[in-house]
């Protein structure tokens, strides 16, 4: 598994890779050479690992076969046997960081004397050629101000911003699929992508089409909600589609929606980029390790009866200080889990600090 990230924020959650490369520059005799920051043997699941950082700058020309060289260590080295420790991870902490980057060295070095030919990056495109039917500007409808603030970022691009659409637990039905892909024709240069949050983001929408993409959203039922908010729960499919999962994710992220849609959280500026993630078990599809408040699906035991859990992980996250981890905390049953995460969050409200982030408070 590989993630890119192009900004210090690490939006592709690099530390969770198998290699992870984040873009950096650096000036070397009066100009910017462009690199990577790169990182290997991350991972989540049962046993949770961070990746390393294995070069602090890495130029550009060298990525992809760093990028070879690292496949090929992992094909001579990963576990064949047991398929649930076949990850590079596994891999680092048997060797340790010393003898991989040694072996990464040699695998550079044969690559290298074979004379293999790799293609350059190059630097992205400019804006996409494309027509924008909707070239007027429309009265905007309300709510778009609010909308805006929350789900439109501006691209480097001048001009051009990306929207993000959130997807409530990750479902869309197929009415809301055409809208968005007419959308993306119409207004966003014919293109959409999928995100890592769950969530759907179109590139390339121009400022005056921002009051039609809006409306547009708004009649799809897709302009209410805040994308990456704390009503915007990350969840896998659990046992509604899942043999390995121990309870039922998406009930219980739609149980949080709710509880996450009072007003004295909604209102709260502090809360509105809490993130939560559920997995139906501990294999973190969900990511519940990188959520400001993670929940994994488990059983507890009471006399001769087993009973659907949750296990809650607290601190969670990615930014730009690097990825943190979310550790467990407890075990509740599931069916109070929703009271729980409403009297924690409760709690916050009432003994935090001045300005105090909801990570700082769980940390101190």
């Amino acid at each position: 598994k590989i993630g890119l990230s192009g900004c210090a924020r690490d939006c592709a959650f690099s530390a969770i890779n198998a290699l992870g490369a984040i873009a950096v520059t650096r000036k070397e005799n009066g100009s910017v050479r462009r690199g990577f920051r790169v990182v290997i043997g991350g991972g989540l699941g049962t046993i949770p690992m961070p990746a390393q950082l294995i070069s602090d700058f890495l130029p550009e020309e060298e990525l992809l076969p760093t990028c070879e060289a690292l496949i090929r260590l992992f094909d001579r080295t990963g576990d064949r046997k047991n398929k649930q420790r076949a990850r590079f991870k596994f891999v680092l902490h048997r060797l340790g960081l010393e003898e991989v980057a040694r072996l990464l060295a040699e695998e550079r070095q044969r690559i290298s004397t074979e004379g293999t030919d790799f293609p350059a990056l190059t630097p992205s495109p400019g804006a996409p050629a494309v027509a924008v039917r909707y070239v007027k500007t429309p009265a905007p409808e309300p709510g778009f101000e609010a909308w805006r603030a929350a789900n439109v970022v501006p691209q480097r691009q001048r001009g051009y911003n990306a929207v993000f659409v959130a997807a409530p637990l990750g479902n869309l039905t197929s009415a809301q699929m055409e809208a968005i892909a007419t959308l993306a024709e119409d207004s966003c240069a014919g293109e959409f992508q999928t995100t890592n949050q769950q969530d759907l983001a179109l590139r390339w929408a121009p400022d005056a089409a921002l009051p039609e993409v809006h409306k547009r959203l708004a009649q799809s039922g897709l302009a209410d909600m805040r994308a990456e908010g704390p009503e915007d729960v990350t969840c896998c499919p659990g046992a509604t589609a899942c043999s390995l999962a121990l309870t039922c994710a998406p009930g219980l992220a739609k149980q949080l929606m709710e509880v996450l849609s009072a007003p004295r959280y909604q209102e709260d500026e502090q809360l509105s980029r809490l993130r939560i993630k559920v997995s139906g078990c501990p294999d973190s599809c969900g990511q519940h390790h990188l959520g400001d408040i993670g929940f994994y699906g488990c059983a507890v035991h009471d006399s001769s009866r087993l009973y659907p859990a949750y296990t809650m992980l607290l601190g969670g996250g990615v930014d730009e200080q690097g990825t943190r981890l979310g550790q467990p905390v407890m075990k509740l049953p599931a069916r109070k889990t929703p009271a729980a995460t409403a009297a924690l969050l409760d709690l916050y409200l009432a003994q935090r600090r001045p300005g105090e982030a909801f990570r700082a408070f769980v940390e101190r």
